[in-house]
């Protein structure tokens, strides 16, 4: 793992769920340990606000970097990546973990709810 100690990970969704989990919700992740700067956005900031103080009280090797970003909106998904190459000079690694969910049933649901999750798919992994 010492070979991607200081490089920069961009995780989205990162507040809950599998993006939590990869970015360090429980202290086990391989990103905090190995030393990797990890960038967590999603919509509520202070829930990475609090992961990251976690983070730190454990005293990982890692760093988490909340950042507020709403992937639907293209001006904040260029804001966040200029950002970031502001402080970090680059990505390394991205784990586009978020997406769109509607409950539509598959063989009887409107097709309006799965367009837009298809939509959404292709237009957050700009």
């Amino acid at each position: 793992m010492e070979c991607w100690r200081g490089r920069v990970a961009l995780i989205t969704a990162a507040s809950v769920g599998i993006g939590a989990a990869i970015a360090n919700r429980g202290g086990s992740s391989l990103f905090e340990k190995g030393g990797i700067v990890v960038v967590g956005c999603a919509r509520d900031v202070e829930k990475l606000k609090s992961m990251a103080a976690e983070c730190l009280g454990a005293g990982h090797s890692g760093v988490l970097l909340p950042f507020k970003c709403d992937l639907t909106s293209e001006e904040e998904i260029t804001s966040m990546f200029s950002a970031i190459a502001a402080q970090q000079k680059a990505v390394d690694v991205c784990i586009n973990n978020a997406d769109v969910a509607h409950p539509e049933p598959l063989l009887s649901g409107r097709t309006g709810g799965w367009r837009n999750m298809l939509d959404h798919g292709r237009s957050s992994h700009a």
